[in-house]
């Protein structure tokens, strides 16, 4: 009797132990299923079509994404050390007047060859990346880059998707970076006077849920003519 009980132990711990073991690997596939599918850009907030038309973040410093007049006035406060990148567009950067923030432009050249931004990426300085791509940085009086829409460094991720509003986004994580990306709707075209609504996107990355870096990009195709 006392050998039977002591088998009916061993059996049944046996089966505990493989029900525990089967657990772990469930519950170890089922955070790789969700790892996966976080690294897949997704919805997380629908954009509303019946909102209201919603003005893109494009400017920061004043420098206004392809208006070539904002950037006229930003060179003649600000120089600027000029690297030729391929298609004969340029890259400059600049650091704040602190240096714990950069900030590049790419550049182009409309029909009548005036110099208009398409891109501009902020980041923390010394972050993976960091220096941006183009070489010798001025530094400028600005203590922070701020976008127009009130956008800086080190914001929570919160905060950013509570400037949007109602307005869709989408959302992936890589690593230890999550990315949360804007681009308008139809109804937003009312706001893009000099290149197409589709063309124009912001992402926003964030470390720890803080922004660490800021995109804004229009292509650059759209005007050069």
């Amino acid at each position: 009797m006392i050998r039977f009980l002591a088998c009916l132990i061993i059996v049944a711990s046996f089966f505990q132990a493989c029900g525990s073991g089967n657990g772990g690997a469930t519950s170890d596939s089922t955070q790789s299923k969700k790892s996966a599918v976080d690294s897949i850009p997704h919805e997380v907030r629908k954009g509303r079509v019946a909102t209201y038309a919603y003005m893109p973040d494009t400017c920061i410093k004043k420098i206004i994404l392809g208006n070539s007049e904002s950037f006229r006035l930003f060179y003649r406060d600000n120089g600027a050390n000029i690297n030729q990148i391929e298609n004969g567009r340029m890259a400059i950067s600049y650091y704040n007047a602190v240096k714990t923030e950069e900030i590049q432009l790419l550049l182009t050249e409309d029909e009548k060859q005036k110099d208009l931004v398409f891109s501009m990426i902020v980041q923390k300085y010394g972050d993976a990346g960091s220096p941006l791509l183009a070489k010798k940085p001025l530094i400028t009086a600005d203590n922070n880059f701020i976008s127009g829409n009130g956008i800086y460094i080190s914001m929570s991720k919160e905060y950013v998707m509570s400037v949007y509003a109602d307005q869709g986004l989408m959302q992936w994580q890589k690593g230890d970076t999550m990315f949360l990306q804007y681009k308008p709707m139809e109804k937003d075209k009312s706001f893009f006077k000099h290149y197409s609504w589709q063309s124009y996107k912001a992402t926003y990355k964030f470390v720890e849920n803080k922004l660490v870096r800021m995109e804004m990009d229009i292509d650059p195709k759209e005007f050069e003519k």
